[in-house]
């Protein structure tokens, strides 16, 4: 701790450099030694952390060894089998889960109390290092404040000594100067007297000040400490209520728990009972699916059959098709190129008199567009650039998407010839009437576009006639030469993209019919491993939904309930927030919206103004320009009309024979649709007069298989019975054990109840050790003060003295030196005697005042060191107190986990036990499966025999399956009690 601040010797111009180094020396050690004991309880941190890394590793290592017993899965061993192996898997599954919420309690409460006893810990070892650095700053700033003072009294001496001997050498110079000097000295002490009057009322009003302040900052840190008092017992109060809620509240849920269990015993019988009933129904419904599963098999065959034929005919009918659509898709394209090329060729034309107009316009308005071509003449460039490569860009993604369009449109037929085979007829006449149709209304688009697209070129040729003065006509031929390019290359692309479609078309067909055949195939063996999958998916599923279900109830009760409470505390809280935000967003908002309706009144008032001014000078500009463009428009729009009425014209004529010819493939496609529909009609005639003798066969077989169904049922509700007994038995073992578990439960709550009021009342007692230092400390801090104060205000006072009894020696020696100018050495010798027994006296009160000042601070830091050192091992026992419960609730945790290892073997022994009943299952499995193959045997006599046997000694079987459940009900009996 640190140690009471001690006298520094003094020496020239300062203190000791010696005894100053080695003070700040053995604070730096202390502060050493500060920082070795945090690390010491960093250490013990860090030892705690790897305790809760080992606990947690040791959890994990619990899981992972429970995870390797695993959830088998019982189900094909028979249902009595899986009952009896389920319940075995469900008291160890609890089991587990228990140890696992204990192991993690402990863990949590070892973990909350170690990082509690490190913070606390730290945050002490904080305040010593805090405390130690601030006393050694105190120290040196005092010791730096000595050395500064005792340099200025020594400058002031030199200059003492200095003036006096110029004042001696003035005083030998003569009479005249000698009066003049003393006059100014007589001046100079009156001053000085008043001064130091000044400075002696000053120093008491300040001191007065200072004590008031001084009073009434104590009495602000006495009322703070005494309500951080009151606050730390009521939080220590509050949190004794909570843990005593918190007990309470485990002590009514261990007992919920046990009503609870009494309940799921109560729902488990009724639920036993349900369960008898709905396996019951399952045997019954596994015998009627195996009925109408040997159906199925049948059904399946005949349609095989069936579908085999038909599949032939329809491959056959779809190559006839297929030829037909390739004939008919290569008019199609023929015509469409025929239609497409004289498109290109009027557009052409028309592109041409276009040019031919424009020029005779550009010269027109070439004079007119003098003033404005140099400012416009880049702008109109680039945009005719841009609009050549929108152009190009739109042309290609024109043809790109008629091509990816007309191979949709044949993979779209191609599957909708696969779907739909019965109704062909009815999806060809649609798709006729749908092709007129989206041939028509495409026309009509083209048409619509082409004259929009003129009217949008003369809307952008106006704007842009004013800025194609100088290069209109090196712009038109670079236009002639690129649009010639653009559309040779375009027709080159379009005869090698036919090319590489019809090849493409061709491999894909091929590829097609390849597929069609192996998924067909693929189809029919998929078909029966699907009937076999979907049997053995619904026995697992009923299993597999009935714990799901019990499961869910269980989770859903204890989340309803804890989700009420604290939705109702969280609504609660939430209203009352909300409430308060929404009047201070209320007003809040009505000061922003009265500020900002009033700034955007003046924003608009003033953007309307500009609008104003804008909007009319841009009216004139364009009432000039529309004036001079409308005798030039009127002309180059009738050269317009003229050269559009001719294109339309022969477009039209290029139109009508386009559908003239479509209308002649579509006829034939028809023509030979209609003809393999025909042929598809009498073959499905054909098919099913076949079907309809094959299903009286089918009935037939089914009606023997629903006799051998009622005989199983008789068996089934044999075996009901027994389960029923054995499930009694068992409930009355779950309730004695709910009944244990209650009570320990309770006792649980009992002792960590009082725990916390042993905790509650240690921390109460440190809380008032706490209090009463820091009033001592306080106390010691105040009293320091009022001596500080009441030692400047003396020291004012006596300055003050010595002022006026040294202004009034200087009259009386000034008077003197006026009646006597013979005696004036002696007398001056005899004042200079007199001042300087004056300044020692004055020195001797100054060295007085400021040893006494000293010796008062040095006890008062003695006492403050023994006040906190008496604290630091109070804290120093606490904290050993603390870490024996860590230690003691680590060797709990300990114990706790050697208990969980003896259980996990036990766990382990239970579930060796089950070995005999799996042998046993798996062996009953094996019967019943080869009792199931030999029931769906195709073969007519084995069947029968089998069935005669069954009727003549269903007693035997009976029998061994009852001896099987009687050996895996002991065996579960025996893994329970163990």
């Amino acid at each position: 701790m640190t140690e009471p601040a001690q006298q520094f010797s003094p020496a020239f111009r300062g203190y000791n450099r010696e005894e100053v180094d080695e003070r700040v020396s053995a604070l730096t050690q202390h502060i050493g030694t500060l920082q070795s004991h945090l690390e010491s309880l960093q250490a013990a941190h860090q030892q705690a952390t790897r305790l809760s890394d080992e606990q947690r590793t040791l959890i994990a290592d619990l899981q992972d060894q429970v995870a390797e017993l695993g959830a088998t899965g019982y189900s094909g061993l028979g249902l009595r089998v899986e009952k009896s192996l389920q319940v075995a898997e469900d008291h160890a599954q609890r089991l587990m889960t228990q140890a696992d919420a204990d192991a993690e309690k402990l863990r949590r409460a070892t973990e909350l109390e170690t990082q509690r006893l490190l913070s606390q810990a730290q945050k002490r070892a904080d305040e010593l290092v805090t405390s130690a650095t601030e006393q050694a700053e105190i120290l040196i700033t005092g010791a730096r404040t000595d050395v500064a003072q005792q340099s200025a009294e020594a400058n002031a001496e030199k200059e003492r000594l200095l003036e006096e001997a110029r004042r001696t050498a003035e005083l030998t110079r003569g009479a005249a100067e000698r009066e003049t000097e003393s006059q100014l000295e007589s001046a100079r002490r009156e001053a000085s007297a008043i001064l130091a009057r000044a400075n002696a009322e000053a120093e008491r009003l300040s001191a007065e000040t200072a004590a008031a302040a001084n009073e009434l900052r104590a009495e602000t840190e006495r009322q703070a400490a005494e309500f951080a008092r009151r606050r730390a017992e009521d939080e220590r109060e509050a949190e004794l209520e909570r843990t005593r809620l918190a007990q309470e509240s485990e002590r009514a849920r261990a007992e919920f728990a046990a009503k609870q269990q009494r309940d799921e015993a109560e729902l488990e019988a009724r639920y036993t009972e349900l369960e008898r009933t709905l396996k019951a129904e399952v045997e019954q419904q596994r015998r009627t699916l195996g009925a109408e599963i040997e159906e199925l098999r049948g059904r399946i065959a005949q349609e095989r059959e069936q579908h085999d034929t038909a599949l032939a005919q329809e491959r056959e009918a779809h190559d006839r098709r297929i030829s037909a659509e390739l004939q008919s898709h290569a008019d199609r394209i023929a015509q469409e190129r025929e239609a497409h090329e004289s498109e290109l060729a009027r557009g052409v034309e028309s592109q041409r008199a276009e040019l031919a107009t424009l020029a005779d316009q550009a010269a027109r308005e070439r004079q007119r567009a003098d003033e404005r071509a140099a400012e416009e003449l880049e702008a109109a460039r680039a945009a005719q650039e841009q609009r050549l490569a929108d152009e190009l860009e739109r042309h290609g993604d024109t043809l790109r998407a008629e091509n990816a369009q007309h191979a949709a449109r044949i993979h779209r037929e191609r599957e909708a010839h696969e779907k739909r085979i019965a109704d062909e007829l009815t999806a060809h006449q649609d798709r006729i009437i749908s092709e007129q149709e989206r041939q028509g209304s495409a026309l009509a688009q083209e048409r619509e576009a082409h004259d929009a697209q003129l009217a949008g070129e003369l809307t952008a040729h106006q704007d842009r006639i004013a800025a194609e003065r100088g290069a209109h006509e090196a712009s038109l031929a670079e236009e002639r030469e690129a649009h010639d390019t653009a559309l040779l290359s375009e027709r080159e692309t379009h005869d090698a993209t036919l090319a590489t479609e019809r090849r493409a078309h061709d491999t894909a067909l091929s590829e097609e019919r390849r597929t069609h055949d192996a998924t067909l195939e693929r189809e029919r063996q998929e078909h029966g491993a699907r009937l076999a999958h979907e049997r053995q998916t619904q026995e697992t599923t009923l299993a597999r939904e009935r714990q799901a279900h019990d499961t869910a109830l269980a989770q859903e009760r204890e989340a309803q309930e804890s989700a009420l409470s604290q939705e109702r505390a969280g609504h609660e809280n939430r209203i009352a927030e909300e409430l308060a935000e929404h009047r201070d967003r209320i007003a809040a908002e009505r000061a922003e919206h009265e500020t900002a309706l009033s700034s955007e009144r003046r924003e608009q008032e003033r953007a309307l103004a500009e609008q104003r001014a804008t909007q009319e000078a841009e009216l004139a500009a364009e009432r000039a320009d529309h004036e001079a463009r409308i005798s030039d428009e009127t002309t180059v729009h009738e050269e317009r009309l003229a050269a559009q009425r001719a294109e339309h014209e022969r477009s039209i004529d290029d139109e009508r024979t386009a559908l003239a010819e479509r209308l002649r493939i579509d006829r034939d496609e028809a023509a030979a649709e209609l003809g393999m529909q025909r042929e598809a009609l009498e073959l499905e005639l054909e098919r099913k007069r076949a079907g309809l003798d094959a299903d009286i066969a089918r009935e037939r077989e089914e009606h023997e298989r629903s006799l051998a169904v009622a005989a199983e049922q008789h068996a089934a509700e044999l075996r009901d019975r027994q389960e029923a007994a054995t499930a009694a038995i068992d409930r009355e073992v779950e309730a004695k054990r709910s009944a244990v578990t209650e009570e320990t439960d309770v006792l649980r709550a009992t002792t960590v109840e009082e725990l916390a009021e042993y905790r509650a009342a240690e921390e109460a007692a440190l809380a008032m050790l706490r209090a009463e230092a820091e009033d001592a400390a306080r106390a010691l801090r105040e009293q320091i003060e009022a001596d500080t104060i009441e030692f400047n205000r003396s020291s004012a006072e006596q300055r003050e003295q010595l002022e006026q009894e040294l202004s009034t020696r200087q009259r009386e020696a000034a008077e003197t030196s006026q009646r006597e100018l013979d005696a004036v050495r002696a007398e001056l010798a005899e004042l200079q005697a007199r001042l300087a027994e004056a300044r020692a006296e004055y020195e001797r009160k100054t060295a007085e005042a400021t040893q006494d000042a000293r010796s008062i601070r040095a006890s008062a830091e003695q006492q403050a060191a023994e006040i906190v050192r008496e604290a630091e091992q109070r804290a120093h026992t606490t904290f050993t107190a603390a870490e024996n419960r860590a230690a003691k609730v680590l060797a709990a945790a300990e114990d706790r986990m050697s208990q969980l290892k003896v259980e996990r073997s036990a766990v382990a022994r239970y579930f060796e036990s089950l070995g005999e009943v799996i042998t046993n299952a798996q062996k009953l499995g094996t019967v019943t499966r080869n009792a199931t193959d030999v029931a769906v045997t195709p073969d007519a006599e084995p069947d029968v025999a089998h069935r005669d046997s069954a009727d003549r000694d269903p007693a035997g079987g009976g029998a061994g399956a009852d001896d099987a459940e009687a050996r895996g009900s002991e065996v579960r009996t025996g893994g329970v009690e163990s």
